[in-house]
């Protein structure tokens, strides 16, 4: 349910710039002032803010702002979290971050032995950046440093004179959000938010 208690943590971090140095709040959403104790913590050393929540929920889902403020005026960045468990990805789906590499396998039978075809989006793979390695029945998948763009829905297609068949998985790559904000030459804020505040697993 909304409330049902994730392993995940979600990170927030906010590089703060200014002179004087700013006061910060987080916020979520338009109104609602985010406030430390329970499962948040929050902490504001030098130029560095952070926002942090334990065993996130669903319900944990929502918009975050870091809202720096001082003399010369109000400063805000701001990042979209969502929180998903495992079983909403469905029974394939595979989660990864951006800058990590992917290793899909599968197995493949039949006689005789099918001939094998992998595709991203019911279209050709990318070949310059995913290789597929095919040793009898075993078919992998590989990509080196995935990017935002390898997400999707993966499949593979074996042939043989009897038909064929396709498999699929889903792929969600999560990488950093970056911001850059500029108020003046007095304040700027620099706000990222660690990948793991998008999933919650």
């Amino acid at each position: 349910g909304e409330g049902e208690k994730l392993k995940g943590t979600a990170t927030f971090i906010a590089k703060i710039g200014g002179d004087p140095i700013p006061s910060v709040k987080w916020m979520k959403g338009k109104w609602r002032q985010i406030t430390p104790g329970g499962r948040i913590s929050i902490e504001h050393k030098g130029q560095d803010a952070k926002l942090q929540i334990r065993e996130v929920t669903k319900s944990d889902s929502g918009h975050y702002r870091c809202v720096a403020t001082n003399k010369h005026g109000e400063i805000e960045s701001g990042a979209d979290m969502e929180v998903t468990k495992k079983e909403d990805m469905g029974e394939n789906g595979v989660m990864i971050r951006a800058g990590e590499s992917l290793r899909l396998p599968a197995v493949v039978r039949g006689r005789p032995q099918p001939e094998v075809k992998w595709a991203k989006d019911e279209a050709e793979i990318d070949k310059e950046r995913m290789i597929v390695e095919t040793v009898g029945k075993n078919s992998t998948l590989f990509i080196k440093k995935a990017v935002r763009a390898d997400h999707g829905k993966y499949q593979i297609t074996g042939t043989n004179s009897s038909g064929s068949k396709t498999a699929e998985t889903r792929v969600d790559v999560m990488g950093l959000i970056n911001l850059l904000f500029e108020l003046r030459t007095q304040m700027c804020i620099f706000f990222f938010c660690n990948p793991e505040a998008r999933c919650g697993l």
